[in-house]
């Protein structure tokens, strides 16, 4: 089975679809129907949160990523309270 114009393909629509572009009613329909989906399992809201993300190139990938750590680093931190204590370790009689 060949899956790499279909699987570029995919992705690309993915990746519109996410971009707020949607297909003609007759289109979507033909589409939804020449798709296998007997017996397959409905996505999850990851795997739909992710799809956004198929079809996007390594830069925008990456700026995202970079994004996100950002913000991350941006977070407060709270300090813990008491001193930390580290686990003890049982010698061996």
């Amino acid at each position: 089975m060949q899956t790499g114009r279909a699987d570029e393909a995919a992705g690309a629509l993915l990746a519109a679809l996410a971009d707020g572009e949607r297909l003609r009613p007759g289109l979507a329909r033909l589409l939804a129907d020449a798709l296998p989906h007997a017996g397959e399992p409905t996505p999850t809201d990851a795997s739909r949160a992710a799809a956004a993300w198929v079809g996007r190139s390594l830069s925008k990938r990456s700026a995202a990523l970079v994004d996100l750590l950002l913000l991350t680093d941006a977070l407060p931190v709270r300090p813990r309270a008491g001193r930390p204590r580290m686990p003890r370790i049982a010698s061996a009689p």
